[in-house]
């Protein structure tokens, strides 16, 4: 079981690594092509693509993970339905930040906000459908085709970049180079990895919406029902960073935003090349050992994944600590020392944001999800709270310590409910 996590870590990491990498070189090419303006721009985007395609996508992933055993004979019409769940509630969502940003309480860029509404509406779409298919190759451990569409996802990601910033240095340039290189990846997926009949679609079987009675609406039922509580909990997450990005434009500018950003990218990038992959390769084997009542077994998987994160980003918060500057300088030369003293903060609040995907795992396996969202929605509220106070007082420092703030409220509520079910258990 050890070899096989640790073969399986191996090949996450493989997936991030062309990804993460070439992470940290467009955060570079961006900023430097861009500009701390557009490329504020591009962050706010990024940022709301992402939260949004975590609130429309993720209640279905995770209940992928969490259930598919019930439906891998027929894997075809799981995916079919998570592909009509993300759509629908996709086309809600947007259309909610449509009419935020109407009545005048969400802010878009000046002159492009169709554009930008649009290019948001179908980048959201793309990487909620993307997100399914990487988490059904997580089901059925298959890490080898997630490092393919990674890497292809990346690669392609750049491409598109450097070849549009020929013609222009807009945000728009970046945002269509993210869409145009998730809609390839997608169409990898479904058209050339076919892994089998049963997890890829057919010409035949694509986009037939209009069938109605081709669907299982049971599926989409009890999917929501388990998921919706981590929807929106993920939609908090993504929230934390959002309003973090929102509120520095707010306070101060745009340019601050992507100056920001720029270094928070840099920073979490590297968790997500390095810790990440833990994550990715023990949580299934959780899922399937819970799922089999080995509750001990899933347990001292969750214990050994904590403890391999936290060894491994030692060196890497001993890296952040001594060359911060450097990062900062690297990214604005000349204007880097104005803003290195963000870096270890940010360094810290990742880190303890990484374990927090471990540590809660007992109550969402528990279907405690609720719970999870009530603890998320503290952490987020304290973040809020935190930047409105200190962020006009004390500069953009602020944003930075409200994600060590906002990591610790999540982890802490989160290790003291797991606590009491532990000790209600031993109780019962």
């Amino acid at each position: 079981m050890i070899h096989a996590v640790s073969l399986d870590v191996l090949k996450y990491a493989f997936s991030k690594a062309i990804p993460g990498t070439i992470g940290f070189f467009s955060v570079i090419l961006y900023i430097r092509i861009l500009g701390k303006q557009e490329y504020g721009i591009y962050a706010l985007f990024f940022s709301a693509a992402n939260m949004l395609s975590a609130f429309t996508g993720k209640w279905v992933s995770q209940s992928i993970l969490r259930y598919y055993k019930l439906y891998e004979d027929n894997a075809i019409v799981l995916k079919k339905n998570a592909y009509l769940g993300v759509l629908l509630l996709t086309i809600i969502s947007v259309f909610v930040v449509f009419l935020l940003y109407v009545t005048g309480l969400v802010i878009l860029p000046a002159g492009s906000a169709g554009l930008f509404m649009v290019l948001l509406l179908v980048t959201t779409v793309c990487l909620s459908f993307y997100t399914v298919d990487i988490t059904i190759y997580q089901a059925i451990l298959k890490p080898g085709l997630v490092a393919l569409l990674e890497a292809n996802r990346a690669i392609c990601c750049i491409l598109f970049f450097l070849l549009f910033s020929i013609v222009g240095d807009s945000y728009l340039v970046a945002a269509l180079a993210f869409f145009l290189a998730l809609l390839l990846s997608l169409f990898l997926s479904n058209y050339v990895l076919v892994e089998s009949k049963n997890t890829s679609l057919t010409v035949q079987d694509t986009w037939k919406f209009g069938r109605w009675r081709s669907y299982d609406w049971g599926i989409l039922g009890s999917f929501w029902s388990y998921g919706w509580p981590l929807s929106l909990w993920f939609l908090c997450v993504g929230g934390i960073q959002m309003t973090d990005r929102y509120l520095i434009q707010y306070f101060y500018s745009v340019a601050e935003t992507g100056a920001y950003a720029s270094i928070y990218d840099m920073v979490i990038r590297s968790y997500s090349l390095s810790l990440f992959p833990i994550t990715l390769a023990v949580h299934p084997r959780i899922m399937n050992s819970w799922n089999e009542n080995k509750v001990n077994e899933a347990d001292a998987m969750i214990k050994k994944g904590v403890l391999a994160q936290v060894i491994i980003s030692l060196p890497i918060l001993l890296a952040f600590f001594l060359g911060g500057g450097l990062l900062a300088d690297f990214l604005m030369p000349g204007q880097g020392g104005e803003y290195r003293d963000l870096v270890l903060p940010i360094a810290l609040g990742g880190l303890f944001w990484q374990l927090a995907l471990l540590i809660h795992k007992p109550l969402e396996l528990a279907g405690n999800t609720l719970l999870m969202l009530i603890a998320m929605g503290l952490a987020l509220l304290s973040n809020v709270v935190g930047n409105c106070i200190l962020l006009p007082r004390i500069g953009l420092i602020a944003s930075a310590y409200t994600t060590i703030l906002s990591s610790f409220v999540y982890l802490g509520l989160c290790t003291f409910l797991v606590a009491i079910n532990k000790w209600k258990d031993r109780v019962g």
